[in-house]
């Protein structure tokens, strides 16, 4: 039986390579979120570079791409190839290998990649017109007026406590995002990062007490955001951040991430904060989700409402199905400063969508005297409000 190597012709050059399947399939299913999911040939592929003691793997779906740097053992005298191969085919054919060690072989001549694992031995060709074609990241540099950097925790976090409020809306494209921006609270000396994401129904705002200062604001996609995270989540390292007018780059372990910019202006969320607000009710939140959960099937499908009345100590929430006549009624206990016999009116998914969200198990809502202007919902952490996250919610006609 021929050996890996003895499958070539001998004259051709060949880089070899060893890796762990685990580091390897880790990474690729990771790039594997960010390759074209249509009927483009070019990017349902993986770029890979392969250089003395490192392999670059790249993926991209044209609106982002994603850079995997993993360290290999190279076993050839020819130190570097360039090559693409077709994701889906790839990861399936490395879930099935037992064995942690991979050894590759790429004949540069040939555009073939050889995988051996036990007897096996497995011929893919990298079409050559492919890889020529393979679209290049773009990375934004490095620059002391468009850089800074961040923890990836507090980035993650930013970003996901933001990223279920973005909508996906092709008539409102400005609203499909995140939008990174400076606020200072009418305070030159408190210069604070923001995200914030807002469908036009609900708004969340995710402060960092960083002074930084961006040249102009960033809208990033929060689709592709959403993708990022799973990317992001394990990093324990500072993340450095890149942007120009276009994109803007994320650089952490061993990983680049680039995405591009929503060119369009961000609605001006801070216009609808209500400043000063007159009523508060503090609310076990979990107890509140479970009401609602129960109550639901009990609503009216085109408006999905739920009504709430203060009632002393207590609020009162009560469901309606036009269609069917069913109703039904439940009380949580509150406490706070509140008018009796208030009533408001919530659409039941974005509620929940804000509940199950917000990362405290008490909330404080914040409403005025006029029951058709936004509630604010902050989190309780400690038994103290927290002002770095605020959720804003537009309640439904109460008239």
């Amino acid at each position: 039986m021929k050996t890996i190597d003895q499958t070539f012709d001998e004259t051709i050059g060949l880089v070899k390579f060893q890796i762990e399947k685990k580091i390897l399939l880790n990474e690729l299913n990771h790039l594997k979120h960010f390759t074209h999911l249509q009927n483009d040939l070019i990017t349902q592929n993986l770029f890979f570079t392969v250089s003395n003691n490192k392999l670059q793997i790249i993926a991209t779906n044209l609106d982002s791409w994603l850079t995997s740097i993993i360290p290999i053992k190279n076993l050839s005298i020819e130190k570097t190839a360039i090559f693409t191969i077709d994701a889906k085919t790839l990861i399936k054919i490395i879930k099935t290998i037992k064995s942690n060690e991979l050894i590759f072989n790429y004949s540069i001549n040939d555009f073939k990649l050889q995988l051996a694992f036990e007897e096996t031995i497995i011929t893919m060709n990298c079409h050559e017109e492919q890889t020529a074609s393979f679209p290049q990241q773009p990375i934004a540099k490095q620059n002391d007026n468009c850089s800074f950097y961040l923890y990836s925790q507090e980035l993650f976090q930013a970003l996901k406590t933001t990223s279920f409020a973005a909508s996906n809306d092709d008539l409102r494209p400005a609203l499909n995002n995140i939008n990174i921006n400076n606020s200072n609270n009418d305070n030159d000396n408190d210069i604070k990062l923001t995200f914030a994401a807002t469908d036009a129904h609900k708004l969340v705002v995710y402060e960092i007490n960083n002074p930084i200062s961006l040249k102009h604001p960033l809208n990033v996609n929060a689709t592709e955001i959403t993708k990022f995270l799973n990317v992001l989540k394990k990093a324990n390292k500072l993340c450095m951040i890149n942007y120009n007018t276009e994109i803007i780059t994320f650089a952490f372990n061993n990983k680049i991430f680039t995405t591009s910019l929503f060119p369009g202006q961000f609605p001006n969320y801070q216009a609808v904060i209500p400043k000063n607000q007159s009523y508060k009710i503090r609310i076990d939140k979990n107890l509140l989700i479970n009401i609602i959960e129960r109550l639901k099937p009990l609503t009216t499908k085109k408006t999905n409402s739920v009504k709430f009345i203060t009632d002393n100590g207590r609020l009162n929430v009560f469901t309606f199905d036009e269609e069917t006549n069913n109703s039904g009624c439940d009380f949580i206990p509150i406490s706070g400063n509140f008018p009796n016999a208030y009533s408001f009116i919530f659409n039941y998914h974005y509620l929940l969508e804000i509940l199950k969200n917000c990362p405290s198990n008490f909330v404080m809502i914040y409403f005025s005297e006029d029951n058709n202007k936004p509630f604010i919902i902050k989190p309780i952490i400690n038994n103290e409000v927290t002002n770095k996250i605020t959720y804003l919610l537009m309640p439904m006609d109460n008239n």
